[in-house]
């Protein structure tokens, strides 16, 4: 039997407290929230509606900065 703490809303700020309630890695997380056909239907639902229910939303600057853009056109 796993016990797990109780996350408060205002507590969810990461993947990584996305994956710990959902009980898969961060990676799942990650390709569960772009849509991935490597994640499993039941586990993407899972996922996204943890977070829904917590107003999570991806860091766009975070990812920009991991990926190396910016998306911004200079003249």
């Amino acid at each position: 039997m796993t016990i797990r703490r109780s996350t408060p809303k205002a507590d969810i700020k990461t993947m990584s407290d996305i994956a710990r309630l959902a009980g898969v890695s961060e990676s799942t997380v990650s390709r569960a929230l772009a849509d991935s056909p490597l994640v499993n239907a039941k586990t993407k639902d899972r996922v996204r509606r943890i977070a829904h229910s917590h107003n999570y939303v991806v860091n766009e600057q975070a990812r920009n900065f991991r990926l190396k853009r910016t998306g911004t056109i200079a003249w």
